[in-house]
């Protein structure tokens, strides 16, 4: 592993459940539960929402899945259906486990937490806690709550937290069933997800957003989902002020490289700037080996879609940046 911290690979976009989080089984709240050593399920109530396997819950099969593809350190969120629940002790109670798991890790693990968006003061007060939690870095968030966009006034006390405390925010879709007529996977994974996270992407540069909250940092999700193919677009009509004024604003954001396509990079490099890209694999729910995903950076130099030199950046320098990490 390398030793000093500019030099790391870096994976921004991951999941953890930890084994502990554990509601009762007449509570709708999401729990693991093993089924074997090695598999298990993410229950809501007696329902399964999905099958998952060890390196999910357990820190040392995932830090040996990290020493497998060759990744020094990998940022760890809830996963994203725990941010659609409404209790604030059990986003509480995750935020603290992350970080228990966090510090078993010795150095291999961040984490973001979650807050609880509907109750602004409570989200406040969360903020305060991650903020003093070693290990925990950031914030992941859905994209909307309540149906709040990201640019609703109610969010406003919980931006402003989050910025005074210097905590990124990771946004992850979670409202792709709303954001398409079309029900399945290849509608809600494949066009659903995109709209949903360009949906904030828009609530960020024109909802005012990044004006309001200018040393605010955000990354979104799934390479920024469709914003950078749609924002020309938006700005078409705009006159050039505007234009010049949206473009600035969108070079505020940070995007990871998840788009399964090398060429895409060139595209979200353009549109973000490639210093605002990052590493981002959303392990370990894909069937893809992490090293695969990993490997697009490398792929985008072969096809000129990034340098050799913004490629190291994206695996490494970049989400220290992001995270607001002295490297030092």
């Amino acid at each position: 592993m390398s030793s000093t911290t500019d030099q790391k690979r870096v994976d921004v976009h991951a999941h953890f459940l930890p084994r502990g989080l554990q509601p009762s089984a007449e509570s709708p709240l999401p729990r693991l539960e093993l089924d074997t050593e090695d598999t298990g399920r993410i229950m809501m109530g007696d329902s399964t929402f999905r099958r998952v396997h060890r390196p999910l819950w357990d820190v040392e099969a995932r830090v040996a899945r990290l020493d497998e593809a060759g990744l020094d350190v990998q940022v760890v969120s809830p996963v994203p259906i725990t941010l659609t629940v409404q209790d604030a002790g059990y986003l509480h109670e995750q935020n603290i486990l992350l970080a228990d798991e966090v510090a078993r890790s010795d150095g291999r693990l961040l984490a973001f937490g979650a807050v609880p968006l509907w109750d602004t003061d409570a989200a406040v007060a969360e903020i305060e806690v991650l903020a003093a939690t070693p290990g925990l870095v950031g914030i992941e968030t859905g994209t909307t709550t309540d149906g709040l966009e990201f640019d609703a006034p109610e969010l406003e006390p919980v931006l402003a937290a989050a910025q005074e405390h210097d905590l990124p925010l990771f946004v992850h879709p979670t409202g792709q069933d709303g954001a398409i007529r079309r029900r399945g996977a290849p509608y809600t994974f494949g066009i659903g997800m995109h709209t949903d996270t360009a949906l904030v992407g828009a609530a960020l540069v024109f909802g005012g957003v990044l004006e309001k909250f200018p040393r605010l940092r955000v990354a979104l999700s799934h390479g920024c989902g469709s914003l950078p193919w749609t924002f020309p677009r938006m700005t078409y009509l705009l006159d050039d002020a505007a234009t010049a004024q949206a473009d600035a604003l969108l070079r505020r954001i940070w995007c990871d490289t998840l788009v399964f396509e090398p060429t895409h990079l060139a595209v979200l490099a353009r549109s973000f700037g490639a210093d605002h890209l990052l590493l981002g694999t959303d392990d370990p729910f894909y069937p893809s080996p992490l090293v695969e995903l990993l490997g697009i950076t490398k792929e985008a130099v072969a096809v000129g879609a990034l340098s050799s030199q913004e490629a190291a950046a994206v695996e490494t320098t970049n989400a220290w940046e992001f995270l607001g990490i002295d490297q030092g």
